[in-house]
């Protein structure tokens, strides 16, 4: 009689356990996927965000030191002299160009181009903005046109003048001046210490955050390929229990 029992028992334990095992091997049949991982784009996302901070902070530093040595510049006296003859000598011609303009205003050929000018300028502007733009273009082209022969015709006039031609030759003189020694400015101050160290803090920013902008592409495109993945993991499950669900109802 025990051993019955026993026996029994022992096949109650079985069909329990086997029963147990089908179930856990259900759920495992159905179970989704784990969710994506996103760490590594909010990871790249925090990287930006720093690096913009970054950035700016080192683009705000160079400005700061450029703007101290460049005042060094201006307050130089070779600066400041090379701009002063620069001033004067833009006076110097403007009050010469003046001179000869005046001489050749009433001159028939210079009224003449002077007046087409000024009728094509005013042909244009009645034109208005809604015109057809062909015919706005071919406006524009009689303006230039006509503008360029009144300049034609002074630049004629100033050349022809000895006091506005030397005018014209210092002041070009006086501008290549201030022009080279805004360069050699510009090369003395790239070999500054605290300019060499600011320009490289913004360039390896800048490297920084196109690094960080690569890491997020990369990261998104690998979250969303697994996103699909997990997607189709998820289908297949569904088409599965629903053909399990028609088998146990045949």
């Amino acid at each position: 009689m025990m051993q019955n029992l026993a026996v029994f028992a022992a096949a109650v334990l079985t069909m329990a356990t086997s029963g147990a095992v089908c179930i856990a091997a259900q759920a495992d049949r159905y179970r989704y996927p784990p969710p994506v991982d996103h760490k590594a784009s909010a990871k790249a996302r925090a990287d930006i965000a720093k690096a913009e901070v970054d950035l700016k902070k080192a683009q705000d530093e160079f400005s700061v030191i450029g703007g101290t040595l460049r005042k060094d510049l201006e307050s130089s006296s070779q600066w400041k002299g090379a701009q002063a003859t620069l001033k004067q000598a833009q006076a110097d011609y403007d009050k010469a160009r003046t001179a000869v303009l005046a001489s050749i205003s009433d001159k028939p050929q210079y009224r003449a181009a002077r007046l087409r000018k000024e009728e094509a300028e005013a042909k244009r502007e009645a034109l208005g903005d809604d015109a057809d733009p062909a015919r706005r273009a071919e406006a524009a082209g009689v303006v230039l046109k006509a503008a360029k022969e009144v300049t034609d015709i002074e630049t004629a006039a100033l050349d022809a003048n000895p006091d506005a031609s030397a005018a014209k030759k210092l002041l070009a003189e006086a501008a290549d001046k201030v022009d080279r020694i805004s360069k050699q400015s510009e090369e003395t101050m790239k070999k500054d210490p605290k300019y060499k160290a600011a320009q490289k803090a913004v360039t390896d920013a800048k490297k920084r955050l196109e690094s960080a902008k690569a890491a997020l592409a990369t990261a998104t495109q690998k979250e969303a390929a697994a996103e699909r993945d997990r997607q189709r993991k998820i289908d297949a499950i569904e088409r599965r229990r629903e053909q399990d669900a028609r088998r146990r109802r045949w």
